[in-house]
C-alpha cells in the first residue's frame, strides 16, 4: 500500500527511519501548494504507520532533529503497546488453557452460533466424543431432541448476556452409550 502516493524514493528513505525532502508534496498539509515540505516516518514493528509532515519556515536542522527524535519515541510507543497487548493476550490463553485442561469438568466454547470453537480434553471421558472431533460441531447436534428448544433459547440469552451470571441450564447431552444431564453455567 502506498501511503499519500509519496515517490519510491521517498518511500524508501521513510521506511529506512529517515526523513525525506519534498520539494512539490501532496496534498499532505493545509498550506501553499507546491510549499516544500519534510517528512518524517513513524515506524512500529518494521510498518511505515504515520507520518509527521513539516511545512513553512521552520524546516532548519535543529528541529528536524527534534521532530525526528519524536517520531522515534512515538513509533517506540506504538510497538510498545503493541507488545504489551499481544502479551497479556498470550498470558489470558495460556491461563485460560491451564485451567481447562486439568480441570474435570467439560468446558466449551462456543461461537455466536453455537459451533464448539474448543472443547476441554475432559469430554473424551464425560461426553463420550474425542475433543478434536467435536471442534466444528453444533452444539443443537449433541442435546437431546426433547430438551433442545428450551437449552438453546437459555444459552443464546447466556452468550448475549441477558442472563445472570448465576443463572443455569440444565439439559441432556446424547452419550454413544447413555444419555448425560447437563447442568450449564
Amino acid at each position: 500500500e502506498r501511503p499519500l502516493d509519496l515517490p519510491d524514493a521517498v518511500l524508501m528513505r521513510l521506511r529506512a527511519q529517515r526523513a525525506a525532502m519534498l520539494d512539490d508534496p501532496p496534498r499532505l498539509v493545509a498550506g501553499a501548494p507546491g510549499e516544500p515540505a519534510v517528512v518524517l516516518p513513524i515506524v512500529s514493528r518494521g510498518e511505515l504507520t504515520g507520518l509527521i509532515v513539516l511545512a513553512g519556515a521552520r524546516r532548519d536542522g535543529a528541529t528536524i532533529a527534534v521532530l525526528e527524535s519524536l517520531a522515534l519515541q512515538v513509533g517506540l510507543a506504538l510497538e510498545s503497546a503493541g507488545l504489551t497487548e499481544d502479551l497479556l493476550r498470550a498470558e489470558g490463553e495460556a491461563r485460560f488453557r491451564a485451567l481447562v485442561q486439568h480441570s474435570s469438568d467439560v468446558v466449551l466454547v462456543l461461537s455466536e452460533t453455537l459451533t464448539i470453537r474448543y472443547a476441554s480434553p475432559s469430554a473424551a471421558s464425560i461426553l463420550g466424543h474425542d475433543e478434536r472431533d467435536l471442534v466444528g460441531t453444533d452444539l443443537a447436534a449433541l442435546i437431546e431432541e426433547d430438551d433442545r428448544a428450551l437449552a438453546l433459547s437459555a444459552i443464546g440469552a447466556l452468550l448475549t448476556r441477558s442472563a445472570g451470571p448465576s443463572d443455569l441450564v440444565e439439559f441432556r447431552v446424547r452419550h454413544p452409550m447413555s444419555i448425560l444431564t447437563v447442568i450449564a453455567r
